[in-house]
């Protein structure tokens, strides 16, 4: 007499579901993204050693996809939301280049580390700062030209941030 024997196996999972990103992975992007580019969230994940189905470390490119995938708004989406503006936008509306944007920026940037490091007042870091960067700027020079006023509205922009 011969012997049956039967084996039961489980139904192997649908590609589908082995290749869908974990949704702690996608909770990490979306909070990631309110403060970094795709890059820079791509890095903070391999660094907090996530990876993806198949154990590889995250690009920017996979990046891109998680957030397309899961309709997550982009880094920028989320500060156009917040009402901050693109350097052309800042510089059309100042009546300056965006280059002066850019100057002005850094020169922002600086004034606030200085003050931050040196001074608990940052008046006179940031004046500086700012002034030799409106000295540099390409504005074209017109009786409309008010240094203090642009000034101003730079610092009271930088502020709202």
């Amino acid at each position: 007499m011969a012997r049956r024997l039967s084996l039961t196996i489980d139904k192997p999972k649908p590609i589908a579901l082995i290749r869908k990103t974990r949704p702690e992975v996608v909770r990490a992007v979306d909070e990631l993204l309110e403060i970094g580019t795709d890059q820079q969230v791509a890095a903070r994940l391999n660094e907090l050693g996530y990876r993806n189905w198949r154990g590889q470390s995250f690009t920017v490119k996979k990046v891109i996809v998680i957030r397309k995938a899961y309709g997550l708004r982009s880094r920028f989406e989320r500060l156009r939301e917040r009402g901050m503006l693109t350097g052309d936008e800042v510089a059309r509306q100042l009546g300056v280049c965006t280059t002066t944007i850019h100057q002005w920026g850094r020169a922002i940037s600086t004034a606030t580390i200085t003050a931050a490091c040196t001074n608990p007042s940052p008046t006179s870091s940031w004046s500086r700062g700012l002034a030799g960067a409106m000295e540099a700027s390409c504005r074209p020079s017109s009786p409309l030209h008010q240094p203090h006023k642009v000034q101003y509205e730079v610092f009271a922009l930088v502020r709202a941030r």
